[in-house]
């Protein structure tokens, strides 16, 4: 995985992923970053020195998308899986588990849904639920 800065400067390369990264985030405060991978991981990145914090491996395939909440809170899509999960970041501790026919983008999205830990779920940019994790 390579960091790049918005004007196009390569920052640095980043070794860990063993298959293509679908979808990155960041946390509220951009400490953190989160990885999904195809190689069925979802890395937590530390962005000041791209060292790597801890490996979700959720043993269900392709690690399609993730995002973070403001509570440290992980939604990772599992495309082979068809399922969508909610893990506490770095301890891999199972929230909840949502089955859907095709996991798209996740995203914990206050501004459409209306409170901080709803999550706003999507397929291809179009926008399909919210609902309450908790």
């Amino acid at each position: 995985m390579q960091l790049w800065s918005h004007g196009g400067q390569l920052l640095r390369h980043v070794a860990g992923h063993e298959l293509t990264v679908h979808d990155l985030a960041f946390d509220v405060e951009e400490r953190l970053l989160v990885s999904a991978s195809k190689d069925g991981t979802a890395r937590v990145w530390d962005v000041a020195s791209a060292q790597c914090l801890f490996v979700h491996d959720f043993d269900a395939g392709y690690v399609f998308s993730v995002t973070l909440s403001c509570s440290n809170l992980m939604a990772v899509s599992l495309r082979d899986a068809n399922q969508i999960r909610f893990v506490q970041l770095g301890r891999a501790a199972l929230v909840k588990q949502l089955a859907v026919d095709w996991p798209g983008k996740v995203r914990f999205a206050p501004s459409q849904c209306g409170k901080p830990q709803d999550v706003y779920l999507s397929t291809y940019d179009a926008w399909l639920c919210c609902f309450q994790v908790q």
